[in-house]
């Protein structure tokens, strides 16, 4: 009994030490690290879902604007769709300044917290072995019976070991497009709190912006609804030039 017991304890060392002898890669990417990119990207969706019947509704309403108001815009009816128009706009702005905060809250928070890991992860390594790292694509161990050759090919259906980033790469890529997220969310949320202050500046002059429509077609474009804003819209380039009050 004793002479099986040490052999099996030795058999547990043996199979120890073959585990310590492969390299296991940098991994700063743990599970709750991914679960809050995954929540960071559903953030996104939400906004594009709850935009979506907003945009649908103003594309309506300016289309018929469109059709309708040639010529005629200082027409009751035309005047009351304009105002109809500002309206709608001005409800699509507020449901971005609310809810992309929340987006940007959501990946600071994440980028943060996948730095801590990444410092953590490569605290006790050389700047030699984490170099060695980022270029490593991964070396499988051998195959030495039916399960672990089972788990190989599984492995090889996930996809050629020479093509794979190394985890420590893609931790970091995934962080410095977190980090550009955030700050081009800050330029967003800027942009849309000009549009509501010219919004609120422009609103008894009675005339729907052509500017409007070239934002409306930008996010259109962007989350890809189907709608169309382009038809009787000014150059923006034009635009510009010719409301320029410095000229």
């Amino acid at each position: 009994m004793k002479k099986r017991t040490a052999m099996m304890i030795g058999l547990l060392f043996t199979a120890a030490g073959f585990v310590e002898a492969v390299e296991v890669p940098i991994n700063p990417i743990t599970p709750d690290i991914r679960e809050k990119v995954r929540e960071s990207t559903e953030l996104v969706g939400q906004v594009e879902d709850t935009m979506a019947p907003k945009v649908a509704d103003l594309e309506k309403i300016y289309r018929t604007y469109r059709e309708t108001c040639e010529g005629s815009e200082g027409d009751r009816g035309c005047v009351e769709i304009q105002n109809q128009i500002r309206e709608k706009y001005s409800d699509v702005l507020e449901t971005m300044a609310e809810d992309l905060p929340k987006v940007r809250a959501s990946i600071d928070s994440t980028a943060a917290d996948l730095g801590r890991s990444i410092k953590s992860k490569t605290r006790n390594r050389s700047l030699q072995e984490i170099y060695a790292d980022l270029g490593k694509k991964g070396t499988p161990p051998k195959v030495r019976g039916p399960l672990s050759k089972k788990l190989s090919e599984l492995l090889r259906a996930l996809g050629p070991a020479g093509l794979n980033v190394s985890i420590l790469e893609l931790s970091l890529q995934t962080q410095s497009d977190l980090i550009a997220a955030s700050e081009i969310l800050n330029y967003v949320e800027a942009k849309v709190n000009s549009q509501k202050i010219l919004l609120d500046v422009t609103q008894d002059f009675g005339v729907v912006s052509p500017e409007m429509a070239n934002v409306m077609r930008g996010v259109a474009d962007l989350f890809g609804y189907d709608v169309d804003f382009e038809a009787g819209i000014e150059p923006e380039g034009e635009q510009v030039a010719k409301d320029d009050w410095r000229s």
